[in-house]
């Protein structure tokens, strides 16, 4: 066997494999291939075909200029807006240029999770099944655009939880109670747990 060969394999082949699995791993998303990767290693089928989730509802990111000028229009429209909410706000980077993206909600049954899950777990599965996580601007925008959000309805929005000043992880959600529309938040320490009733909002697969 020539040196650096293994099987007819070459080492270097090998490392720019894992150098190739890597850089997806660690991509946007990283969640959808680690789902895929685990699969291949239980000898299924990486590439299902994802269920094909209806688009549940259109908004517009990249329409303000700032978070201040974004937070003044959800507070104009007479929209809430709690502390919590307020304080992760200022850590959001808005989109550059206006752009449309389809937002879908599930549950945990939806992408396959039985009975009670934590965050981590609800973002994988989603992954699994082509879903990927909002910009946080989504949970802003969504506010800002969903006049007509049903009373009684508490949507989170799946995205990268953002620490507030006490350094404890939070998302956003979109909430319509018995004081009225509030943009707000929601736990979102990658072990919290949720039961299995919460609705999340997602972006839609482009496939």
């Amino acid at each position: 066997m020539s040196e650096g060969m293994l099987g007819g394999i070459t080492l270097v082949g090998v490392a720019g494999l894992i150098n190739d699995l890597f850089e997806k791993l660690t991509s946007k998303d990283g969640e959808m291939w680690l789902a895929a990767f685990k699969r291949f290693l239980r000898k299924e089928n990486p590439w299902l075909q994802f269920p094909k989730f209806p688009t549940w509802r259109t908004i517009k990111l990249g329409t303000h200029n700032s978070v201040k000028s974004l937070v003044e229009a959800i507070s104009a429209k007479g929209f809430k807006i709690s502390d919590w909410a307020r304080d992760i706000a200022k850590k959001v980077t808005l989109a550059k240029k206006m752009e449309e993206v389809e937002l879908v909600v599930v549950t945990s049954h939806d992408v396959g999770l039985e009975g009670n899950y934590t965050t981590t777990q609800m973002f994988t599965a989603a992954a699994a099944h082509g879903l990927s996580k909002c910009p946080a601007e989504v949970g802003l925008q969504l506010r800002l655009q969903y006049d007509d959000q049903p009373s009684g309805e508490w949507l989170l929005i799946a995205m990268e939880p953002i620490a507030v000043s006490d350094h404890v992880l939070y998302v956003f959600s979109v909430v319509h109670d018995d004081d009225g529309c509030w943009l707000d938040t929601g736990y979102g320490h990658p072990d919290g747990v949720w039961y299995a009733d919460f609705r999340w909002v997602f972006l839609r697969s482009k496939q």
